[in-house]
Order: structure tokens, then C-alpha cells, then sequence
């Protein structure tokens, strides 16, 4: 065996001993070798490691981050295509409002299973009471936590299946038979994406199959359901988010899952849309207003959401989740928003009080 083999033998042999790649000082103890004959013949430690194949040289190591970005990029614009040919087509098959004045039925973050009972309960009396001519389901009505990517609480994970036949015959089913000749749209939120960037990052193959639409997941042919998004989340801003502007497309009423998160996330919302409307995502109410040049008022309401607010004691010891949903009241290019809070045990609808 010549000297180079040598050293780079011993290298491997050490490095399977001690489970990890040896540093020069505990390569010259342990194994006797010689500085001086290993520099020599290697230039450097370094280059002795890379000889022995233990850790890439920089320019595979750059190969290697190309290839990753490369594959990123390939997910990413897989992902967008999904949207295009998924969800776009959806958008407005079963109809879209052209009436003068009309009413919206809103709500967001249902969670799946982690719906609240009395909460729904009371958005299904609001729609039997309003009859809205819109039901906006948006975003977040699926929670897809078995398929997350984050660490997971074994006690919560429920199969995505028991999820998706929870979502059709309590959510889906029971909105279209209090209301069946409403239109219904079913906007888009960040937890629905997850099914995407799942399939995408583990099993690209299969990301087009008919089957895993949320189209034929959800049945939503059978329940006449709208399926609304704008492209991608994934950069999210006007243009790109997941959102509809109900009546003039100018000065209607935007409604979208919401991609805000600070303090004062409905202002953040009204700076970005610069329209009234509403939206939900950070299961808070709150609602910002402001006065333009010309004299007019627009003004957001972040509603609460329709979960149990227990399951936030995942995130945080003390939730401060609400939960609420609200009725626009739509009329040409005016609209303003009714927000129906349900504040511990109590909710008001019409002349009614409502109790857990």
C-alpha cells in the first residue's frame, strides 16, 4: 500500500471509530502518522478529508446548493401550475353574483374536527335567518395537521381522510342544505396549501391526479362550491393572494383568508388591499377604518375564527382567540360589514340571544 492510500485508509478507519470525522491533532496521536510526509503529500488536513471523500469540496459543495435551489425552483413552479390548472378553472363554475344588492355570509378558520359545535351552530341559524345570497367559506376550513410539516402532538393526529369526511358531511353538506340556492365560494388558506407542498416536496409525481384535487376530495361538484385562489400564498400580495371582490371590482367588498399577522393586522390588511372587506387567519377580531382625499370611508374587519378555542393551547399557554363571523351588506359599490361575535356563551342574531 503507498503512502497516500495509507492516509487515507487510517482517515476512514479512525473516522468509523470515533463516529465522526477526526481532527488533525487526534489523527496525528491516534494513528502515529506523520505531519510533515501527510502535508506533503496532500497539501493540507482539509484536503487529506476530501481525498478520503468524508466531506465535498467547495465545488461540489456549490453543485450541491445548486441543485437543491434547482429543485426548489422546479417545486415551486409545480406548485403554481397546480394552482393554475386546479383552482383558477373553479373559480366562478357555479356562478357568480351580478345582483345590485346583496347579502355575504362569512366565516373563517374551521379547522376540520376542531370546530367549534355552538359556533357553527349559530352560522347556520344566521344563514337561515339572513338568506344570504353568498356564503364565503374563507380559508382554513380544512386544518390538514396529519399531513404538516410540523411536529406534531400525537394525541391530535387524525387521518387526513377522517378529516376530509368530517369537512363534507358537517361543514360542506349542512351549509347547502340551509342554503340551497346560495352561491357558495370556498376560498383558500394556508392550511389547505399544505396538501400541495406535501405532495410537491415528497411526492411530485402525484401531484396532478385528479383525485388529489380538493375538487373531487371535497366532492364539490356534488355540493355546487366555488374553489378560490389567485395563483399562490406563497407570495402573498395583491394579485397573488387568495381573495374575491364581491360586486365592483374596483370599490367592491374583498373578502380573503388574510395574510397579516402583526398587532394591528386588520390596518395591515386595509393598507394592502385598500378596499372594504374582510378576513380572518389570526382568529382575532379587530377592525381598522380609514378616511381618503375624496371623502370617502373603507374599513376591514378581521374576524374571529369558528375552532375551539382551546386548540390554541397548542401554540401558546393563553390563547387570544375570538370567535365570530360577520354579513357584509353589499349595495352597487357600497358595503358595510356586520360583525355576529360569540363571546363566551353568548351570541345575538336578529332579536334573538343565543346561549351555549
Amino acid at each position: 500500500m503507498d503512502r497516500r492510500h495509507f492516509y487515507v485508509a487510517s482517515l476512514k478507519q479512525l473516522a468509523i471509530e470515533m463516529g465522526l470525522i477526526p481532527t488533525r491533532e487526534d489523527f496525528l496521536r491516534l494513528k502515529g502518522t506523520n505531519q510533515t510526509e501527510m502535508e506533503n503529500i496532500f497539501g493540507t488536513f482539509t484536503q487529506l478529508i476530501q481525498a478520503s471523500g468524508l466531506r465535498p469540496n467547495r465545488k461540489a459543495s456549490y453543485k450541491s446548493e445548486l441543485d437543491k435551489h434547482s429543485q426548489k425552483r422546479e417545486a415551486y413552479d409545480l406548485l403554481l401550475n397546480k394552482f393554475k390548472t386546479d383552482i383558477e378553472p373553479l373559480n366562478h363554475k357555479y356562478g357568480h353574483i351580478d345582483k345590485q344588492a346583496f347579502k355575504i355570509l362569512v366565516c373563517s378558520d374551521l379547522h376540520a374536527d376542531y370546530l367549534d359545535p355552538f359556533a357553527w351552530e349559530m352560522f347556520l341559524t344566521a344563514a337561515r335567518f339572513y338568506q344570504p345570497e353568498v356564503v364565503v367559506l374563507a380559508g382554513d376550513v380544512l386544518d390538514c395537521y396529519a399531513i404538516s410539516s410540523y411536529s406534531k402532538d400525537p394525541r391530535r393526529i387524525n387521518s387526513f381522510a377522517t378529516e376530509i369526511d368530517f369537512v363534507k358531511k358537517n361543514i360542506l353538506e349542512s351549509i347547502r342544505n340551509a342554503l340551497p340556492k346560495a352561491q357558495i365560494d370556498f376560498i383558500l388558506g394556508n392550511h389547505e396549501v399544505r396538501l400541495w407542498k406535501m405532495l410537491v416536496a415528497n411526492a411530485p409525481a402525484l401531484a396532478f391526479l385528479p383525485s388529489l384535487s380538493y375538487a373531487e376530495l371535497l366532492s364539490l361538484d356534488a355540493y355546487k362550491i366555488n374553489l378560490v385562489a389567485s395563483q399562490s400564498i406563497l407570495n402573498p400580495k395583491p394579485g397573488s393572494a387568495n381573495y374575491k371582490v364581491y360586486g365592483d371590482p374596483k370599490k367592491g367588498f374583498c373578502i380573503t383568508h388574510g395574510t397579516k399577522c402583526s398587532g394591528q393586522h386588520a390596518e395591515a390588511e386595509l393598507k394592502t388591499w385598500n378596499l372594504n372587506g374582510c378576513s380572518g387567519h389570526v382568529h382575532h377580531y379587530q377592525v381598522a377604518s380609514k378616511r381618503d382625499m375624496s371623502g370617502g370611508t373603507k374599513t376591514w374587519t378581521s374576524i374571529g375564527c369558528m375552532c375551539r378555542i382551546e386548540t390554541g393551547e397548542d401554540y401558546c399557554d393563553f390563547p387570544k382567540w375570538q370567535q365570530g363571523f360577520g354579513i357584509a351588506h353589499v349595495y352597487k359599490d357600497q358595503s358595510q360589514f356586520e360583525y355576529v361575535a360569540i363571546q363566551d356563551a353568548l351570541c345575538h342574531i336578529g332579536r334573538r340571544y343565543y346561549f351555549r
